[in-house]
C-alpha cells in the first residue's frame, strides 16, 4: 500500500514539474517576428499568447518609434494587444491602427490624439481602452457599440461631458476620466450594473453625482478627490454595501463639510481625507467598524476623538502634517497599526499603552516624547 501511495505521489510530482516547464516554454516563446521587434525596439516589449496572437507595447522613452506603423502592419491580422506610450508624434499615423481589426487592448498613453475615430469604434472585439493623457474633448455618441468594453480609461483629457449612451455599455468594470473637465455625470449611470471602479477625481467643475449611482451594487471605490466645486451628493449613499474605500482628498474641506453618508457608511474599510483644511474630526468616525486605513495627514487637526477607538481594525493611520500635540489613550483600543506616519506636529505626550503592542510598525515611527 506504501508503496503504491509512493508511486502515485511520484506521478503527481512529475506532472506538475512537466506542467512547469511547459508554462516556462510558453512564455520563453519567440518567433521571427518578435526577434526583429526586439531588436529594433530595445525599450519596448512585445510577446505571443498561446493562442498566436502577438502583444505590441511600444515605448517612446529611448526608442526611436518613426516606423512603428510600418512593422505592425507585417502582423496585422495576428495582434490582438497594441499600447504605445510617450511618443506625442503618434497622431500623424494614428489611422495605421485601422488595419487591426482583432484588437482586445488598446492604449495610448501621451500621444497627442485629439478624437476617437469611427475605426476605434468599429473594433468588435475591443475590451480595454485606454487613452490616458492625450488632448481628446468628445467622446463620439456611439461608444456604445463596444458591446464588449469592460474598462475605459481617459485619463487627464480635456473632455467637459460623457455622451448618455455611454451608460448602456453594460459589460463595463472600470470607467475612469480623472482629471478633465467634466460638469455633470449622466443621469442613467445607474444602468452600469457591472462597475466595480468608477473615479471622478480631479475634474474641477463637477458639481453634482446623480442618483442612479446607488444602483451601482458591484461598486467598490469612489474618489472625489479635487473634485472642489462638488457640493451635492446623493442620499443615502451608505446603502452601497459593496463600496469599501472613499477619497475626499484635496477638497479644500473644512469642519461640517464632509457629507453624512460617510460615518453612516459602516461597511467602508479605507477613508482618504489628506489635504483639507479639518481642525477636527466628528464623534461619528467612531461608527466606522470597518475601517482599516484612514489619511487625515495635511489638515489642521489639534486632536482626534476618542471615538477613534471604536476603530479597532485601523492598521493605517497618517497624521503627518497637523497640529497634534497627543493622541486620545483609546487609540491603543487598536488591535495594531503597523503604518504610523506622524512628523510635523508639535507632539508633546503619548499615552502610556502605545508601548504595550499597538503600535507594531513596518512603516512609519512613533513619537519619542514623553509618555503619560
Amino acid at each position: 500500500m506504501r508503496q503504491i501511495i509512493g508511486y502515485k505521489c511520484l506521478f503527481i510530482f512529475l506532472l506538475i514539474h512537466l506542467s512547469c516547464n511547459n508554462t516556462k516554454a510558453n512564455l520563453n516563446k519567440t518567433t521571427p517576428y518578435l526577434q526583429y521587434l526586439e531588436s529594433k525596439y530595445k525599450d519596448s516589449n512585445f510577446w505571443i499568447s498561446e493562442d498566436g496572437m502577438y502583444g505590441v507595447s511600444f515605448r517612446g522613452y529611448t526608442d526611436d518609434l518613426s516606423e512603428w506603423h510600418k512593422d505592425i502592419i507585417l502582423k496585422s491580422d495576428s495582434i490582438d494587444f497594441f499600447a504605445i506610450k510617450q511618443y506625442p508624434q503618434f497622431s500623424r499615423n494614428f489611422h495605421y491602427l485601422e488595419k487591426l481589426k482583432n484588437l482586445k487592448t488598446l492604449k495610448i498613453n501621451n500621444g497627442n490624439i485629439s478624437n476617437i475615430p469611427d475605426f476605434v469604434i468599429n473594433l468588435k472585439y475591443l475590451e480595454y481602452l485606454v487613452l490616458d493623457n492625450n488632448n481628446i474633448k468628445e467622446i463620439p455618441k456611439n461608444i456604445n457599440q463596444l458591446n464588449k468594453l469592460k474598462k475605459l480609461k481617459l485619463n487627464n483629457n480635456k473632455i467637459t461631458m460623457l455622451p448618455n449612451s455611454i451608460c448602456n455599455i453594460t459589460t463595463l468594470e472600470e470607467l475612469t476620466f480623472s482629471g478633465n473637465l467634466i460638469t455633470e455625470i449622466p443621469k442613467n449611470i445607474g444602468n452600469l450594473k457591472n462597475l466595480k471602479g468608477l473615479s471622478l477625481d480631479y475634474n474641477k467643475y463637477l458639481k453634482s453625482i446623480p442618483e442612479s449611482i446607488k444602483k451601482l451594487n458591484k461598486l467598490s471605490t469612489l474618489s472625489f478627490d479635487s473634485c472642489t466645486s462638488l457640493i451635492s451628493y446623493p442620499k443615502n449613499l451608505e446603502d452601497m454595501k459593496n463600496l469599501k474605500r472613499l477619497s475626499f482628498q484635496d477638497m479644500y474641506l473644512e469642519d461640517g463639510d464632509i457629507p453624512e453618508f460617510v460615518w453612516k457608511s459602516t461597511h467602508i474599510k479605507s477613508l482618504n481625507l489628506e489635504n483639507n483644511k479639518l481642525t477636527e474630526l466628528p464623534k461619528e468616525i467612531g461608527n466606522l467598524i470597518n475601517l482599516e486605513t484612514l489619511l487625515v495627514n495635511k489638515n489642521y487637526l489639534t486632536s482626534l476623538p476618542e471615538e477613534i477607538g471604536n476603530c479597532t481594525k485601523i492598521n493605517t493611520l497618517w497624521v503627518d502634517g497637523n497640529r497634534l500635540k497627543t493622541l486620545p489613550k483609546s487609540i491603543c483600543n487598536i488591535e495594531m497599526i503597523d503604518s504610523f506616519y506622524s512628523r510635523y506636529n508639535p507632539w508633546e505626550w503619548l499615552p502610556e499603552c502605545v508601548d504595550d503592542g499597538t503600535f507594531r510598525l513596518r512603516s512609519g515611527n512613533v513619537p519619542g516624547v514623553e509618555r503619560r
